[in-house]
């Protein structure tokens, strides 16, 4: 009997062994295979983060698109093409005469596109008269038809009136150029 409980317990110590090992085999396996499984739905999460945030930035720049159309319409509506630039100097010319000042123009430093993205192409006037008439001719070219900004005023008086000269730059639209 005792030959036999030993060959039992030895049996059972074997048998408990391969169980162990069998268990410890399934559960590396298993566990490896989780981590990976874990590795992988990680990353699928974190695509699926970035996929639903690109479409959420996506759908939102498709809404403001229109408002920007909007904004770009009237804004080439306001800017004057490339090729009627040349419609500037007669502008400048009206104007000077409707507000009684003598004027000179010419176009200055060649087309430039600022750091906007706008067309633009430098001016210089010179003009001269009676101080107020200068001043009413300056408002007019800043509210006439071309969009221009003045970089530079520069205002002489002399006993027979007042000369001034205009550095600025005229911006056009150029087909989105």
């Amino acid at each position: 009997m005792s030959k036999r409980f030993k060959n039992r317990i030895i049996l059972s110590s074997i048998l408990s062994a391969v169980s162990l090992a069998v268990v410890f085999s399934v559960w590396l396996i298993v566990g490896g295979r989780i981590t990976t499984l874990a590795d992988s739905i990680l990353s699928s999460r974190t695509s699926v983060s970035n996929a639903n945030q690109e479409g959420m930035l996506l759908a939102k720049l498709k809404q403001e698109s229109v408002t920007a159309s909007t904004y770009r319409d009237k804004l080439t509506s306001k800017l004057v093409t490339k090729e009627n630039l040349l419609n500037f100097s007669d502008e400048v010319n009206l104007l000077g005469k409707s507000d009684n000042v003598n004027v000179g123009f010419r176009f200055g430093d060649p087309g430039t596109r600022d750091a906007n993205g706008l067309n633009s192409v430098g001016f210089v006037i010179t003009a001269s008269g009676n101080y107020n008439a200068i001043v009413k001719f300056v408002s007019d070219l800043e509210g006439g038809q071309f969009y221009v900004s003045l970089n530079n005023i520069n205002i002489v008086s002399q006993s027979a009136g007042d000369n001034v000269t205009l550095n600025g730059q005229i911006y056009f639209y150029d087909n989105g150029k």
